[in-house]
């Protein structure tokens, strides 16, 4: 080959390499600050985080937050001690009635100091504060001394829970006995005396208790007679039970039973409030995708994407709730209804990313045919394949900027999606066939392998900042699933320059 013919033959991998350039440009996929903690500024009433207006003034309030010495594990160990005060006070009290009604309010505040920290939050600088060890057992107490059931599972349902992170507590240690005990009298009384005062409360409370034992028979069995019991006058229960128990299902991949578990005849009504719509919506959704029914998936999540509105930062509780009606059900879960939504309306975007295929080489054996190639088809191929990964990713990042607190799980199920966006991109370039005419020449061949890698470098340098951001979220958030494992296998598959 002459030297002309090499000369141009250059060109042509110098142009592959100025196209990759190209489409590694654009927004970074890292989600803005989707993979840090919350921040220690919480809310005194609520509990909350008050977002700024922009990512930008939030990413500020953020740093200076940080920087800051944290009040709220002094506001978490005045909740508790307040709770406890209370406790002891009703303690004191003479008439029964009275009495329970204080004891009651006790239990109540203990799970409002739960709630109003940063106790849920893995690894939340709350856990260390003065009481956080005592507050399930506190709460069981004062639930158990007022007689009722509904909040005593509640305490134990907290014990267990994973982000309490105090598992090793004696509470927690004899939480799922007490469990059983506690469903099995809740149950027996709704047979019983279902007209008594706290029965169906604490038989809702018993079906959950069931499926934190792994029974979802069980919690069929509560539910249905939840519904002959108390269906007509606790419509939404009736929905968020059917949610609770497709939800087990849904989390075990067992999708038949989840969406019989969601009965059209129990779902929420139109005057439904919003958090029951939105949790009840997106798990029909997620069992109609995991049975490949993606239409009636999509219009069922379309539904949450629809209903759903940043909440008021002042005022959370508005729109997602704040303590209804277990720890399973509450406002993390609403998000994380949300951010399912969310997720798998962004799956859509990211199978049309994946096309169109490179364009194979299928002109006349000359060099100068190939740097036309190079120039026209795949520069074409080139910039529509970086506006369709840019567009999904935008999509995965609605998750990662869902307020108050982006759910992790989902977080990290976006950024490991963002991060393959990015690498199959660059596989596309690094795997396109070497054109005829440039493999026959081995010092050609070399240099159009040198141009795909070095094509694929700026994506795979984006790839990695969404892998990062993954394995930094799975981290935070105690999270192992298989999007998870993907972010740490590429990881390890492609370590840093």
């Amino acid at each position: 080959m002459t030297k002309a013919s090499r000369r141009t033959a250059g060109g042509a991998t110098a142009a592959l390499v100025l196209l990759a350039a190209a489409a590694g440009c654009g927004p970074p996929p890292a989600p803005a600050a989707a993979d840090r903690p919350e921040s220690a500024e919480r809310r005194a009433a609520g509990g909350e985080t008050r977002q700024p207006a922009t990512p930008a003034a939030a990413e500020q309030a953020d740093a200076s937050n940080e920087a800051a010495p944290s009040r709220c594990d002094e506001q978490c160990a005045r909740r508790i001690a307040d709770a406890a005060k209370i406790l002891d006070r009703a303690r004191a009290v003479t008439d029964a009635r009275f009495r329970a009604a204080q004891l009651k309010g006790a239990g109540d505040r203990f799970v409002a100091a739960w709630r109003g920290c940063d106790l849920r939050v893995p690894g939340g600088a709350d856990l260390g504060c003065a009481g956080a060890g005592s507050l399930p057992l506190r709460m069981s107490e004062a639930y158990a001394e007022a007689g009722r059931d509904d909040g005593l599972i509640f305490a134990y349902l907290v014990a267990i829970d994973p982000r309490w992170r105090l598992s090793e507590s004696p509470t927690a240690d004899k939480a799922p006995a007490e469990l059983a005990r506690i469903a099995e009298r809740a149950e027996q009384q709704a047979r019983a005396q279902p007209a008594a005062h706290g029965a169906d409360a604490a038989l809702a409370a018993a079906a959950h208790a069931r499926l934190a034992l792994g029974d979802p028979g069980l919690a069929a069995q509560d539910a249905a007679l939840y519904t002959k019991a108390y269906g007509r006058s606790r419509a939404e229960e009736v929905a968020l039970l059917g949610v609770a128990i497709a939800r087990h299902h849904v989390d075990r991949g067992d999708w038949q039973r989840a969406l019989e578990a969601l009965s059209p005849a129990a779902g929420p009504a139109g005057n439904a409030d919003l958090r029951v719509k939105l949790l009840w919506h997106a798990t029909r959704g997620r069992a109609l995708a995991g049975l490949g029914r993606g239409a009636q998936a999509d219009q069922a999540f379309g539904q949450v994407v629809q209903l759903w509105r940043p909440p008021d930062p002042s005022k959370p509780a508005q729109s997602i709730g704040h303590d209804v009606p277990a720890p399973m059900l509450g406002r993390e879960e609403v998000l994380d209804a949300v951010g399912a939504a969310f997720f798998f309306a962004a799956e859509r975007t990211r199978e049309r990313a994946a096309e169109p295929a490179v364009p194979a080489y299928s002109g006349p054996a000359s060099v100068k045919a190939v740097n036309e190639h190079v120039k026209t088809k795949i520069a074409r191929w080139a910039a529509e394949r970086h506006k369709r990964v840019v567009q999904a990713s935008e999509a995965y990042r609605k998750v990662t900027e869902l307020r108050p607190v982006p759910p992790v799980r989902w977080v990290v199920a976006a950024t490991a999606r963002m991060g393959e966006l990015w690498a199959d991109f660059a596989d596309a370039f690094g795997g396109a066939a070497v054109p005829a005419p440039v493999a026959a020449d081995t010092e050609l061949a070399a240099q159009w392998k040198q141009a795909t890698t070095e094509a694929s470098r700026p994506l795979l340098a984006k790839a990695r900042t969404a892998f990062e951001a993954c394995r930094k979220a799975a981290q935070h958030g105690a999270v192992r699933d298989e999007h998870a494992e993907r972010c740490e296998r590429w990881l390890s598959e492609h370590p840093a320059p």
